[in-house]
């Protein structure tokens, strides 16, 4: 019983390692990023999640990294309203 946790722990130890290197690596490889987010809907509630989504973006790439735009029209527009 002793072996298989050692062995558990020592698995446990290198995947965490692993993705701790991976998640490193991948948050220095971003470059500049274009990306629009587009809003034609009129409900509160989707329009802040597509916010929300907008900040997740951000946080997860840089804002020196993203040049992020908003298009809304037609319904989207209530969105100005908040």
């Amino acid at each position: 019983m002793k072996t298989i946790i050692k062995s558990l722990s020592a698995v446990l130890a290198v995947l965490s390692m692993a993705f701790g290197v991976t998640s490193t690596a991948q948050a220095e490889g971003y470059g500049k990023q274009k990306v629009a987010y587009h809003i034609n809907y009129d409900d509160a509630k989707r329009q802040v999640g597509a916010l929300r989504n907008a900040q997740n973006h951000i946080n997860a790439v840089g804002a020196e990294n993203l040049d992020l735009r908003f298009i809304m029209h037609g319904k989207g527009l209530s969105m100005l309203l908040l």
